[in-house]
């Protein structure tokens, strides 16, 4: 049953791969220039010792995955297009009811309006399943049959004005961004919001490799279902931009954020942010990589609700020989979900160690081991989680 849907995922892929292809979400500052066809295949072995996120009953399972990563791209003199598309799909062998299939598309266009000036447009349609024990029915994974699902579309307009290493550089976004969930509509129309978004960044070089950087983030909310929830967000961030080497690069800004509700229920809100990007390369073989951000985001409960969220990454990696590699990560989300009347603290700690094996230019092999903690003040809501993977990279 297995072979049968791993060969019917590969049959459906080949069938969307010139309309349907996804890679995440490309960075539109740093693109490859030329023509370009990627495409990269990737079956999975894995077991999970706590499929449904429970505090007590865990229940194990065995699993097999397949992912598909391509990507398109056609340069002609000032402009660029490309097609960008994911597809995973994943079967579980005691827990069948819940294989499922996620995928993105992302197509973009760049043009390029004078030297050192680019225009873009960017969208995204996204399919995304919510396991059982996550998300909506967090800590009630089996009062449900199936998980959630949920389709996001995003729309980005914008003007980049600079290059690395400009004097002056610019950023000017437009967004749109549309999320719903597919299932449950009774309960979860009520979660259904678009945002929309104006964002602009701007750099000035200060002296050497110091540049000064300022951003500012205006978003407004609004819940289709559940009014109460509609709000205004700004962001204002500034601070310094510093690389002294290819070695070595850091970005450190700091700032205020604040979010206005439009009807009574939730009081205004507003906090210190900040935005922390290390990158360090201090030899060939080993890079290490710190993150830190603290945010305003929406709801991931039935419940009317906002969260204040502080997230901390850490990634190391080395490569020990031309064809073996490690790396290391280690984070925390540390959130505050705040109700009308009350707030909860929720701690999620996760662990990743992997080895990966580069046979050839177009044939690796990893092994990945995955952790999780989540704590809470509710007790039955906690749950630990561990998973082991081993895959096969195919690029052709």
């Amino acid at each position: 049953m297995i072979v049968r849907e791993m060969t019917i995922c590969f049959a459906v892929f080949g069938m969307l791969l010139f309309s349907v292809h996804a890679v995440g979400e490309q960075n539109l500052f740093h693109t490859k220039t030329g023509n370009i066809f990627e495409l990269r295949i990737t079956p999975e072995l894995g077991y999970i010792d706590n499929f449904l996120y429970s505090y007590q009953q865990r229940k194990a399972t065995s699993y097999v995955a397949i992912h598909s990563q391509a990507k398109l791209q056609v340069a002609q003199q000032r402009q660029l297009f490309s097609l960008d598309g994911n597809f995973h799909h994943y079967n579980y062998q005691k827990f069948s009811q819940d294989n499922h299939s996620n995928f993105v598309i992302s197509p973009s266009y760049r043009y390029k309006v004078a030297d050192k000036q680019i225009f873009y447009l960017r969208g995204k349609a996204q399919e995304q399943y919510e396991l059982r024990g996550t998300g909506l029915s967090l800590g009630a994974a089996e009062s449900l049959r199936v998980g959630d699902s949920k389709a996001i579309t995003s729309f980005d307009a914008g003007y980049l004005f600079g290059q690395t290493d400009s004097m002056a550089k610019l950023s000017v976004n437009l967004s749109f961004y549309d999320s719903r969930y597919q299932t449950r509509r009774a309960l979860t129309r009520t979660l259904d919001h678009q945002r929309q978004q104006a964002g602009i960044s701007f750099d000035y070089l200060l002296s050497g490799s110091t540049y000064l950087a300022s951003e500012l983030d205006i978003q407004n909310i609004e819940f289709t279902h559940n009014q109460q929830q509609n709000k205004q967000k700004i962001t204002g961030l500034a601070g310094i931009k510093w690389q002294t080497s290819i070695a070595t690069r850091l970005s450190a800004l700091l700032g205020y954020q604040k979010v206005a509700f439009e009807q009574p229920g939730f009081d205004d809100d507003s906090a210190f942010s900040w935005r922390l990007d290390w990158y360090w390369h201090p030899i060939d073989s080993t890079k290490f990589i710190v993150r830190s951000s603290r945010d305003f985001q929406e709801a991931n409960r039935l419940n009317n609700s906002y969260r204040v969220v502080d997230s901390h990454r850490m990634e190391l990696s080395h490569q020990f020989y031309p064809y073996l590699t490690s790396e290391v990560q280690v984070g925390v989300n540390q959130e505050q979900v705040m109700y009308s009347n009350m707030h909860i603290e929720e701690d999620y700690w996760f662990a990743q160690a992997s080895v990966n094996y580069q046979r050839n230019e177009w044939l690796s092999f990893y092994l990945r081991y995955h952790f999780e903690n989540f704590n809470t003040e509710t007790l039955l809501l906690d749950y630990q989680r561990n998973a082991v993977v081993f895959g096969v990279n195919v690029r052709v």
